[in-house]
């Protein structure tokens, strides 16, 4: 059945159009002619269409296939585009650029009661944001979304957010995008502040930050993966300028590749990013595998662990120059300086950060190189001790706590494996 909105006809006479507008009023104080669902292409042919003639409160369901056009606006509605879904859950819905543009547009101020879910925004190529592109305050939520191969020929392959865009996007994916300056998956400036939350971001390139590139912006990414992004600097995450804390919690910092530093993280320009209970885990780079911070950056790492990763030159773990990080319980192990010193961390030019708590183990050649403040509590040591399998939280006993910090932190980054292993070796460790 085609999509009709109710209407209303009234003769000219007075009685009559009193009558009218009391109708309509009625009307719309109850929300009768407000909420509607539009059919495409059932009702309408294409998206566009649909949204023309939408009012706040529609939603727009669209079948499976592909619709191609670029520059597709909500136009500050707040109505929902939905894509039909497969057995599986994934989106079978594929919108599609051409390269003439940016696929979706937005600029008239939406706020997350503007909803696009169940989508594949592929083929985008624009100036800013191949995928996605908002200013001027507009910040939609996205959800289940995939943003896939697309360009941004100056920055922003999969998504640019400039001017105060704050969108959420929750279960999606950023992959296969290419931005010829910086932020391969998402690029963020002037303030824009997006949550990102159990969102992946793989395989994008860049010039710098190749997953996620943010100046002067302070996103939050909440248990989010960050792997095999590529660039010449910060491959998974890059984060400048005085204006930028991002948070990130949870995140999997993992396999990213940068031909010069920073192969996982890589911090600059008084940037004060925070990273708490996050992995950062075989990421390579010619120095500063794991992490990189200069110029005045302030990172604070909390119960973060650093894991594998492998530099050609310097700072297999932590790279630090004219920089002093906040290093708190955190685990630093197994990381790999080439051909210099710093496995573990080093230490360069004006660097004092401040470690406590925090183990440093089996690096190679050594465990930290250069100055730095002992604020108590550290493990230094040539060979990490031996895991008790199932101690989750080290503190010698495997039990009811192990068990709850699995099942509270599930997926970041525990599963069924943790949890077998604490009911295998329950009780005190050997």
């Amino acid at each position: 059945m085609a999509f009709v909105r109710p209407q209303v006809a009234c003769k000219r006479d007075e009685p009559m159009r009193y009558i009218c507008t009391a109708i309509v009023a009625s009307l719309l104080a109850t929300g009768m002619s407000q909420a509607a669902t539009i059919h495409v292409p059932d009702d309408y042919p294409n998206i566009y269409q649909a949204v023309a003639v939408a009012v706040d409160g529609d939603v727009i369901e669209v079948a499976a296939g592909t619709y191609l056009g670029s520059y597709l606006s909500p136009q500050g509605k707040s109505i929902t585009i939905s894509g039909e879904l497969d057995a599986n859950g994934t989106p079978t819905v594929m919108l599609d650029g051409q390269q003439s543009g940016a696929v979706l547009w937005c600029y008239q101020g939406e706020d997350t009661s503007t909803v696009f879910k169940n989508l594949v925004l592929t083929n985008g190529s624009s100036y800013y944001g191949g995928g996605l592109s908002c200013y001027d305050g507009s910040s939609p939520a996205f959800e289940n979304c995939i943003f896939r191969d697309n360009m941004g020929t100056i920055e922003g392959g999969g998504v640019h957010l400039r001017e105060n865009c704050n969108p959420t996007f929750s279960n999606c994916r950023f992959e296969d995008n290419v931005a010829y300056g910086p932020g391969g998956g998402m690029f963020c400036m002037e303030s824009s502040n997006p949550i990102l939350q159990n969102c992946t971001l793989t395989n994008n390139t860049a010039s710098r930050g190749g997953g996620f590139y943010g100046i002067n912006s302070s996103p939050t990414l909440l248990n989010c993966l960050i792997e095999m992004n590529t660039a010449s600097y910060g491959s998974g995450i890059y984060s400048s300028g005085g204006g930028s804390s991002p948070t990130f919690d949870y995140c999997m910092i993992e396999s990213n590749a940068a031909e010069n530093y920073g192969g996982g993280i890589f911090c600059d320009y008084y940037a004060a990013p925070v990273f708490s209970q996050c992995t950062i885990l075989n990421n390579v780079a010619s120095s500063a595998a794991g992490l990189h911070c200069e110029g005045s950056s302030v990172p604070s790492l909390n119960a973060c662990t650093f894991w594998g990763n492998t530099a050609a030159n310097i700072g297999g773990g932590i790279f630090c120059s004219t920089s002093s990080p906040t290093i708190t319980g955190c685990t630093i192990k197994n990381n790999v300086a080439g051909s210099g010193n710093g496995g573990g961390i080093w230490c360069y030019y004006q660097s004092l950060p401040v470690i406590s708590s925090t183990a440093l183990c089996g690096n190679t050649p050594d465990q930290i190189n250069g100055t730095w403040n002992d604020n108590g509590g550290n493990m230094i040591a040539e060979e990490c001790p031996v895991d008790c399998v199932g101690d989750i939280n080290n503190d010698g006993n495997v039990d009811v706590t192990d068990l709850l910090t699995v099942i509270a932190e599930w997926n970041a980054p525990y599963d069924v494996n943790d949890i077998l292993a604490v009911i295998k070796h329950w009780g005190p460790c050997p």
